[in-house]
């Protein structure tokens, strides 16, 4: 299975949700537009969140939401969190760089083991950095991972060997407004969308030779286009969940493909730099 073609997401209510650090592009913008304060409106956040979960539900997705936790306010994008087997019910877990949302695992672990009934496996080696599915995306059975701002090659080996791909691509990325690769590239019913200016010319000519890629522009990238949600049922496409309305030029090509889309903007999640996309982990299906 693909857990990306799953009818099954792991969601987390943005309750303490806040941008309270700047330790990506979004953030510092979002903050000194605010004066240096914490710039979410959080009543429409909830209002934001609460939509893309009542439009998955009503696409056929079953929701599992974890109960937040006041001291991580990251903890929403559990996109983040792992690295779900393509096979067998198993997640490995992040090792975040990212120092502010490494308290988020154990809870995180605890959820998926004691309530879903996940394994759970670590990376133990301190230098290895990976971000789970911000940052790995299945195309068949290949893999391609992200690296350059959050994971590395030390973590992406982990996240190689753990999900026993036939084959794993490593793109590194290079715009840090795209600093993970769920911000670039995505893949909707077969059909590979990417930004090439959020990467090195070197997987740039990966995605293209290998994968066919269709580029978007820079204008779709900063809306978050390759952060939408597609939502399959039984193995079909139904619906692209994306967070703003497509460009033009955009819209023409998912016309043509016959790709439908519906607008859920998460704007105030994009002060944090978080897409739709980043709000839930697909998930194996519940028994």
């Amino acid at each position: 299975m693909n857990p990306q073609k799953s009818s099954t997401v792991l969601v987390c209510p943005p309750v303490f949700f806040c941008v309270y650090d700047e330790y990506n592009p979004w953030m510092r913008e979002s903050r000194k537009k605010a004066g240096g304060k914490d710039p979410v409106d959080h009543e429409k956040a909830l209002r934001q969140w609460t939509a893309l979960v009542i439009t998955l539900t009503r696409l056929g997705v079953d929701c599992c939401g974890i109960p937040p936790v006041s001291s991580f306010p990251d903890m929403v994008f559990t996109a983040n969190f792992g690295l779900i087997h393509p096979r067998e019910r198993k997640i490995l877990l992040s090792s975040f760089f990212v120092r502010q949302r490494r308290g988020e695992i154990r809870y995180a672990e605890y959820y998926v083991r004691k309530e879903l009934g996940y394994e759970t496996k670590k990376i133990k080696d301190p230098a290895a950095y990976f971000e789970g599915g911000g940052d790995a995306l299945f195309h068949g059975d290949e893999l391609l991972i992200g690296w350059g701002f959050r994971t590395n090659k030390k973590g992406a080996r982990y996240a190689e060997e753990f999900a026993g791909a036939r084959k794993t691509h490593l793109l590194r990325l290079i715009d840090e407004r795209f600093y993970h690769l769920d911000m670039c590239l995505c893949s909707v019913d077969g059909k590979n969308f990417y930004y090439p200016g959020a990467f090195d010319e070197k997987s740039r000519r990966v995605l293209n030779k290998n994968f066919h890629a269709m580029r978007i522009s820079e204008e779709d990238a900063l809306d978050f286009f390759c952060n939408g949600i597609p939502v399959y049922r039984d193995g079909k496409l139904v619906m692209l969940i994306v967070n703003a309305e497509p460009s033009k030029a955009l819209k023409l090509t998912l016309d043509g493909l016959e790709i439908p889309w519906t607008k859920v903007c998460v704007s105030e999640f994009m002060k944090s730099g978080g897409g739709p996309g980043c709000l839930k982990m697909f998930l194996h299906s519940r028994a």
